[in-house]
C-alpha cells in the first residue's frame, strides 16, 4: 500500500456503499492515504485475508457511522480491534445515528450537513489537504495529534451529535473555540509575490490598511470583547467575603439545596487531578482515601480526601473504565481489552487479572470481599469467588452492551445496558430479563435497598422501582442529556451527573429532581459518596469535583 504507514482502512456498513465510495475516491484524489476493499482489493486476491491484512497493517480506522454501520457485526468487530491494537481512530458521522460507546470518546468529523467541508476537515486530519480556490475555499489549517487523532468526545446520543466539541479528552485535534467565536483556523493565500501568508483570512479584507496594523485592531478587539463578558458575569454573580477577606463568587441563593449559595450552603468545588486524561470512575474506601481512573491507563489515588491527587502506575494504556475497593487495601479496576488490573496494597502496586475475555468491561464490583462481578460489550457477565484470581462467564441471555451492574446484597444484583436492557439475579449465577417498558441505553444503575433502585440513561431517562424490578416507572429529571451513575446514600437523597456539567439531586426519592451548579460544562461520568456529608465526581479533562456539608 502507498504511505502505508500512515494508512487509513475504511470500515464501513455495505448499506452506505454509494456514500463510501465517493469519500474514498475524494480522499485518494486529493492525496491522502486510505484503504478500502472495493477500491484496493487486486483481482485473485481473497477478500476476509486482505481485508484482514489491511485492518493489522493500517494505523489509523475511519469508522462510517450510520444506522446501518453500528448495527454491523463486521464493524463491530474492526471498532473493537481498533480499540485493542491501538489504532487511531477516527469516526465520519454520515448519518444520524446511536454512537458506539466506545467512540463516544472521541470526536467524529461530521459530514450530515456539509460534505465539502468535512471532506476538508478529514483531510487536514489526514495530513491531505484540496487544492485552494479563491479565498473561501481555501483549505484550514487543523492541527492533530502525532497519532492522528481527533479531539476526544462522548456524544451520549445521536441527537446530540452535532454537540461535538463539547467533551475535550487528553489529546486534542487543535481545533479549539476562541472566546470571541472564531475558530483557531488559519487560511492561506498567496502574497504578491507568491509566498503563502499565515496571517488570518479576514487581514486579507481591508486593502488600505498594513497587516500588522489590522492584526493589532483584531487584538484589540478581543481583548476588550474579553473584558466586557468577564465583567458582565462578574456584575451577574452574587459575591461573598471569605474568611481571608477574598471575594469569592457563589451561585444565586435559589439554587437547588447542596449547591452553595451566598447563604452559606455546601456547593461543589473543584480538585486538582493534575492529569488531562478523561476521568471515568471515582471510588472511596473512606473518607480519605480515594481512587480515579481513565484513558490511558490513568490511575489516581488521594489519601487527604482529595487535596492532593497523585499517579499510581498500573502497568498498562489502555482505557480503565472502572474502579472499586472493598477495603482500604484490595481494589480492583477494569476497562478497554478484558483488563482487569488488581492492588491489595491500596495501590502501591497493581498486578494484571486474567479475564479471558478481550471485550471492553465497563463496570466491575465486589459486593463481598473476595466476590465480585464484571459486565460489558456483547452482554459479557464476568463471576469470580476469589477475589478475581479466575474469572468465569456467566449467561447473561443477551447480545446488548451491559454498562453497570450493582448488587443490593452479596448475591442479588441488577445489570443494564442497551436497549432498555435491565437483567436481574437472586443468587449470583442466573440472570433474568425485567421489563424496563424503555428502548433507551441505560448507562446508571442504583440499589440502596434491595427493593428500592433507580436506572438511568440517554434522553434524561430515569428509572424507578419500589418492587426489587418486577415493575419499573418513569421519573421526570427535567433534562434531555444523558445521565451516568447514579448513588444513593439513602432511600430519599440521590445524585446523578452527565454531560454538559449536569448534575442532578433528589431529597425526596426521586419525586422531583433538581439541578445543582456544577461549575463546569464538561462530560461528568461518575459520582460517589462515601458518607452522607462528602462526595466526589469526575469526568471530562481530568475534571474532579467535591461536594462536603
Amino acid at each position: 500500500m502507498a504511505g502505508e504507514s500512515q494508512t487509513a482502512f475504511i470500515s464501513y456498513s455495505r448499506d452506505d456503499s454509494k456514500f463510501v465510495l465517493k469519500l474514498a475516491e475524494d480522499l485518494k484524489a486529493a492525496g491522502a492515504a486510505v484503504w478500502l476493499d472495493q477500491l484496493d482489493i487486486a483481482p485473485s486476491q481473497r477478500w476476509p485475508r486482505a481485508i484482514e491484512e489491511a485492518l493489522t497493517s493500517c494505523p489509523r480506522v475511519l469508522v462510517i457511522l450510520s444506522p446501518s454501520s453500528v448495527n454491523s457485526a463486521n464493524v463491530e468487530n474492526e471498532i473493537t480491534f481498533a480499540v485493542e491494537e491501538h489504532k487511531a481512530i477516527i469516526p465520519v458521522l454520515y448519518r444520524e445515528c446511536k454512537v458506539p460507546f466506545q467512540l463516544r470518546p472521541i470526536q467524529y468529523v461530521d459530514f450530515r450537513d456539509d460534505y465539502d467541508h468535512a471532506l476538508r476537515r478529514l483531510l487536514q486530519t489526514l495530513g491531505a489537504e484540496l487544492a485552494p480556490v479563491g479565498l473561501d475555499s481555501a483549505p484550514a489549517e487543523i492541527g492533530s495529534s502525532p497519532s492522528g487523532e481527533l479531539v476526544m468526545s462522548r456524544s451520549a446520543q445521536s441527537g446530540q451529535a452535532k454537540e461535538s466539541g463539547a467533551l475535550t479528552g487528553a489529546r486534542s485535534s487543535g481545533l479549539t473555540e476562541e472566546p470571541n467565536g472564531l475558530t483557531k483556523q488559519q487560511l492561506s493565500r498567496p502574497d504578491e509575490d507568491g509566498r503563502r501568508s499565515k496571517l488570518p483570512a479576514f487581514i486579507f479584507r481591508f486593502p488600505g490598511w498594513t497587516k500588522a496594523a489590522t492584526a493589532a485592531c483584531v487584538v484589540l478587539v478581543v481583548a476588550l470583547s474579553l473584558y466586557w463578558q468577564w465583567a458582565r458575569f462578574r456584575d451577574r454573580q452574587p459575591q461573598q467575603t471569605s474568611n481571608s477577606g477574598q471575594t469569592v463568587f457563589s451561585p444565586p441563593g435559589d439554587v437547588a439545596a447542596g449547591v452553595g449559595s451566598a447563604r452559606g450552603e455546601p456547593r461543589w468545588r473543584p480538585q486538582s487531578s493534575g492529569t488531562g486524561e478523561w476521568l471515568s470512575e471515582v471510588a472511596f474506601a473512606t473518607a480519605q482515601l480515594g481512587w480515579a481512573v481513565g484513558t490511558g491507563g490513568v490511575i489516581l489515588h488521594t489519601s487527604d480526601g482529595g487535596k492532593v491527587w497523585h499517579k499510581q502506575s498500573s502497568g498498562t494504556d489502555l482505557r480503565l473504565i472502572s474502579v472499586f475497593f472493598s477495603t482500604p487495601q484490595s481494589g480492583w479496576a477494569a476497562g478497554d481489552g478484558g483488563r482487569i488490573v488488581h492492588t491489595e496494597d491500596g495501590g502501591i502496586k497493581w498486578i494484571v487479572q486474567p479475564s479471558g475475555t478481550r471485550v471492553s468491561l465497563y463496570r466491575i464490583v465486589f459486593p463481598a470481599p473476595r466476590v465480585g462481578w464484571a459486565v460489558g460489550q456483547g452482554g459479557t457477565i464476568l463471576h469470580t469467588e476469589d477475589g478475581g484470581s479466575t474469572w468465569t462467564k456467566q449467561i447473561s441471555g443477551t447480545q446488548d452492551t451491559l454498562f453497570s451492574v450493582v448488587f443490593a446484597t452479596p448475591r442479588s444484583g441488577w445489570a443494564v445496558g442497551d436497549a432498555g436492557t435491565i437483567l436481574h439475579t437472586h443468587d449470583g449465577e442466573t440472570w433474568q430479563r425485567q421489563s424496563s417498558g424503555t428502548r433507551k441505553w441505560l448507562t446508571g444503575v442504583a440499589f440502596p435497598a434491595p427493593q428500592l433502585g433507580w436506572a438511568m440513561g440517554d434522553d434524561g431517562t430515569i428509572l424507578h422501582t419500589e418492587d426489587g424490578g418486577v415493575t419499573w416507572t418513569q421519573q421526570s429529571s427535567g433534562v434531555s442529556t444523558a445521565l451516568l451513575s447514579p448513588v444513593f446514600v439513602s432511600s430519599k437523597s440521590g445524585w446523578a451527573v452527565g454531560r454538559d456539567g449536569v448534575i442532578l439531586h433528589t431529597d425526596d426519592g426521586g419525586s422531583t429532581w433538581k439541578q445543582q451548579v456544577s461549575g463546569v460544562s464538561v462530560w461528568l461520568s461518575c459520582a460517589a459518596f462515601p458518607t452522607q456529608a462528602a462526595g466526589w465526581i469526575v469526568g471530562e479533562s481530568g475534571t474532579i469535583l467535591h461536594w462536603e456539608e
